[in-house]
């Protein structure tokens, strides 16, 4: 149990900004350019345990390790369809869940991701609409969900689109959403381009 209850008081490492992870380089004592390297890591080779940095000493590697957790959700169940279309149900930190869908169309490759656990709209259409609303996800749970559904399909072999009408209103998590679309989009971060990425929204007002 206490083994458990360390490991939830961990920082996850997704959705951390450039300033964070140079701050946790600092608290380390690592030099500054050790958080450059680390945002790259994390993103941009999509690595996000600290122990297959290769590039830190051995050291500063299991200090990473015992200070945070990677952060990647846990594929909780799959469905596939005829088309090839791939469900996955991604279990969080917290033990919630949400859904992220891999679509294949010939040569192109999009994902599907959610932006909250369950939705507060309540469209009569929709089957998340059931659910009722859990909470808002954070940034690195959103991005998460695209980390998680690379490792089990093709999608690195593509320049894939991402759209988010998984469950949840986007605009109704507004921040966390637009700090996921920065690291989504930064050339330095996961690359991908601002051409690929929809967000697709019921119509929220202020």
């Amino acid at each position: 149990m206490a083994a458990s209850q360390a490991e939830a008081r961990k920082k996850p490492l997704l959705g951390s900004s450039r300033e964070e992870l140079a701050e946790l380089a600092s608290r380390l004592d690592l030099p500054a350019f050790r958080g450059k390297e680390a945002y790259r890591w994390l993103y941009s080779l999509r690595e996000a345990n600290p122990l297959n940095w290769t590039s830190f000493p051995k050291g500063a590697r299991e200090a990473l390790s015992a200070l945070t957790t990677p952060g990647v959700p846990e594929i909780a169940g799959e469905q596939l369809s005829g088309d090839g279309t791939r469900k996955f149900l991604l279990r969080l930190g917290d033990g919630e869940q949400v859904e992220a869908v891999y679509i294949p169309d010939g040569k192109r490759r999009t994902v599907c991701i959610s932006s909250q656990v369950g939705c507060p709209v309540g469209c009569a259409f929709c089957l998340t609409a059931r659910l009722g609303f859990t909470r808002n996800l954070a940034v690195g749970e959103i991005i998460g969900q695209l980390y998680a559904v690379e490792a089990k399909t093709d999608l690195r072999d593509f320049q894939y689109n991402v759209v988010f009408m998984g469950m949840g209103e986007p605009l109704l998590n507004a921040a966390e959403v637009e700090k996921a679309l920065f690291l989504m989009e930064d050339p330095d971060g996961m690359g991908i381009s601002w051409r690929r990425i929809t967000v697709s929204t019921i119509g929220v007002s202020d």
